[in-house]
């Protein structure tokens, strides 16, 4: 049945890459993924730009967990002016995009490019209503960044702000927390705070 619905096999490709990734499997996911991108660019523009937003992003972090950081921000160059004409449209999923292209770009060594991506990501997510959660996992990116570079003060005060962004939307029990939670206290212990 799905044969004669390319889009719909795409997606399912999709779905069983996701639960892949996040088993950790990522070669496995890596392999549905392809499979879902050639599907994906057989249809062109007739593909949903959800589909073709989602596909690229999933692709990207899969190359990203497997250490193939140039791998994907190549493959997900194709889609930026995607993302661009559809902020208004998909604004959740063109800001996932964003952050796992800044993702990229941070493991890659590129400090400057992930944070304009990142900023771009915070942006879509602080709109009202939007995303309040992906908006404390952008600011913790910008505060990794900062982490990065060795600008301690700055980096503690970004992971605080992204904690009290996932507590004010999600509440003080989610998962994000913990490492929200484990990044500030290692930023005070090394302050001798």
């Amino acid at each position: 049945e799905l044969a004669r619905q390319p889009a719909a096999r795409a997606e399912l490709f999709g779905v069983i890459a996701r639960l892949r990734l996040g088993l950790g499997d990522y070669r496995q996911a890596l392999a549905l993924l392809e499979r879902e991108a050639v599907i994906v660019d057989s249809l062109g523009e007739a593909a949903p730009a959800g589909l073709r937003l989602e596909s690229s992003t999933d692709r990207g972090r899969a190359l990203r967990m497997l250490g193939a950081q140039h791998a994907c921000i190549d493959a997900m160059r194709p889609q930026a002016e995607l993302a661009q004409r559809e902020q208004q449209q998909l604004p959740l999923q063109v800001a996932e995009f964003y952050s796992q292209l800044g993702r990229c770009h941070r493991a890659a060594g590129e400090p400057a490019s992930a944070r304009a991506v990142f900023e771009r990501a915070l942006a879509l997510r602080r709109d009202p209503g939007n995303d309040g959660v992906g908006a404390a996992e952008t600011l913790a990116d910008l505060a990794a960044l900062d982490n990065d570079a060795g600008h301690g003060p700055e980096a503690l005060r970004g992971y605080r702000k992204a904690l009290a962004q996932l507590r004010a939307s999600a509440g003080p029990r989610h998962p994000m927390a913990v490492d929200l939670l484990r990044n500030v206290c290692a930023l005070e212990r090394s302050a001798g705070a």
